[in-house]
């Protein structure tokens, strides 16, 4: 492989952890509010 297409496989995998944290998070927030809600 060369080097351009490893740099642009990181950045694809960046992206795409980048997106799961950010919905990760956004999901535990709703579980927290919905824990709230049901209390």
């Amino acid at each position: 492989m060369s080097q351009a297409e490893l740099t642009g496989l990181s950045s694809v995998w960046g992206q795409v952890a980048l997106a799961a944290m950010l919905l990760i998070v956004v999901i535990l927030l709703l579980r927290r509010l919905w824990n709230q809600r049901g209390r």
